[in-house]
Order: C-alpha cells, then structure tokens, then sequence
C-alpha cells in the first residue's frame, strides 16, 4: 500500500510538472484590479504591489480612517469602504467600482478575495457564535463578493483572474484549528467549483494558501489577545496543556514565518502570468519547513500517520 501511494505521489507530481504549461491564459497587461481585506498584512501588501506594476487597483476596506491612510501611503490606489459580510455594501461596492470603470475606460481583470479573520481554539472552548461569524467572513463574505464581481469580470474578457486567499490550515489538521481550519478547507471546494463554473469565459481561479507569514492577524493570537483566556473556565482545564505552550509555540514559529512578500509575489503570478498555477502553497510551517512539502506528505502518508505527527508538530 506503500509503495503504491509513493508511485501514484509520484506520478501526480510528474503530471503537475507537464501541465504546468499546458494551459495558457491570456495575459492582462492592463486593468482594474479590486481587492478585499486590503488594510493590512496581505491585501495591503499585495495592492501596493500590483499598483506598482501599473494596475489600477480598490483597496476594500472595511474603516474610513484605514482608507485615509492607504490613500496618503499611496495616493494613486483607490479605496473603497465595504464589509463583505454584508451584501448590500458588497453590491454598493460593485457599482462604485463599475461607475469609475466606465468613466475611466478601464476593464475589472482581477479580484483578490483577501478578506479573513483568524484564531485558534479547541472544538470544545468555541462560542458557536463567533464560529458562524468567522464563516460569515471567511466562507460567505468570498462568495458574496465573487458574486458581485464576476459580471465585471466576465466583461473584461477572457484572461480576466480570480485569486481566493486561503490556507495550509485547509490542508493541515492540528489542534484548536478546526473552526479556522473549517473554512479554509471550505475554500478549496468552493475555488475547484469557481474554476470550473468560470473557465467557459476565460476566467482563471487560483488559491493561495499561504502556511506562517508575518501580519497583524498572526499578533492578535498571541499573549492578552489570545482566544483562550476568554473561554469557558470550567471547561478550560481539560486544555490547559495545549493552552499554556501557545504562545511559545507561535512566538518560535513567527521566527521562521516569511514576509507577505512572499503571498504579495504568488498574488501577481496569478493575476499576470500567462500559466497561472490553480494552487499557490508558499511560506513554511514548523521550524522553517517548505509548506508544499509537508502537504504532499500529509496527502501522500495514511492519516493515522499524519495524526501522529500534528499532535507532536
């Protein structure tokens, strides 16, 4: 059984390689590109960095004070206020975004679903509440603003790119991961379908899924911020292991996490290349361990196995 998962491992990873450039996608060399979750981290990262490259780019953001700061960091992107789980801001947001298309000449190319919120818990220490909230901006506030930007999309012509920012923690059991892990996983299904459902117009969907990267997401996890402290106390001390090597467990992975450099160069990949990959893994987990790596194993190895290894991980 072995020696049959490492063949086909290894016949999946030949197949890759000679498709990589099997399926050419028109190159947009010019446009507008829309982004969500842009105030920060990896949305921000990345508009700076396709409004280098010439691309127009709306920064959703969700506060008018975080617009007004992109806007004196960089005067020539455009912000736009929206909250992408609320779906009248989002479909507000695709008629500003149009108008000023239009009046500009300009064709939408590409949306980057960055959008997300992020903590760790155990199943059991989850308000149900907030769990659903992080689905609301995680899972359905992509669908929504995908919903809102395709017909622009479908407009610019074929080549036109959607880019859903995801995660290993999709790919990647481990402990207190299962309500962020829950909708990253989610993403994967929803990007395929997205890919399929779009490829009729020349519309290619890419997933990044980023493993450690530094932002300020990953701070608000750590010391007073952390979820735990607030959780049920009676039922907090069947966790207390897991809950006190947290911060020491997140503080030595941040020493080897990557800068959003390294999402910001993924993001333009997709949007420009000519052969956009339709999965993205970059960054590295652990003490500096190449993400792609140890998804393939924990693909390739029986999960029994894999378990084994999150739990000491």
């Amino acid at each position: 059984m072995k020696t049959l998962s490492l063949v086909v491992g290894l016949l999946g990873v030949g197949m890759f390689v000679a498709c990589r450039k099997a399926f050419p996608v028109p190159d947009p060399k010019t446009g507008a590109i829309f982004i969500t979750g842009a105030s920060s981290g990896i949305g921000k990262d990345a508009a700076l960095a396709l409004d280098t490259l010439g691309f127009t780019v709306f920064a959703g953001v969700r506060k008018t004070l975080d617009a007004e700061k992109l806007k004196k960091e960089r005067p020539t992107l455009r912000p736009v206020i929206v909250d992408v789980v609320d779906e009248a801001q989002c479909i507000a947001a695709a008629v500003s975004v149009a108008a000023e298309l239009e009046k500009d000449g300009l064709k939408l190319v590409g949306l980057v679903n960055n959008a997300g919120i992020s903590w760790r818990l155990p199943l059991e220490l989850e308000s149900m509440a907030e769990v659903r909230a992080m689905y609301e901006v995680n899972v359905f506030g992509l669908m929504q603003s995908s919903q809102a930007f395709i017909p622009m999309l479908r407009d610019g012509g074929a080549g036109a790119r959607i880019v859903n920012v995801g995660s290993v923690a999709g790919l990647l059991e481990h402990k207190g991961a299962s309500a962020y892990g829950g909708t990253k996983a989610a993403l994967e299904m929803i990007s395929n379908v997205m890919r399929l459902e779009l490829m009729e117009w020349g519309i290619s969907v890419s997933l990044l899924e980023p493993a450690y990267v530094k932002t300020e997401i990953a701070k608000k996890q750590v010391g007073s911020n952390a979820k735990w402290k607030t959780a049920d106390p009676e039922k907090l001390p069947f966790y207390k292991e897991w809950a006190e090597k947290q911060d020491a467990k997140r503080n030595a992975v941040d020493k080897h996490s990557a800068s959003v450099q390294v999402t910001s160069d993924a993001i333009v990949h997709a949007i420009t290349s000519q052969y956009p990959q339709t999965r993205y893994v970059v960054a590295s987990v652990g003490k500096g361990i190449p993400a792609w790596i140890v998804t393939f194993l924990a693909w390739l190895l029986p999960d029994r196995l894999v378990d084994m290894a999150a739990v000491h991980f």
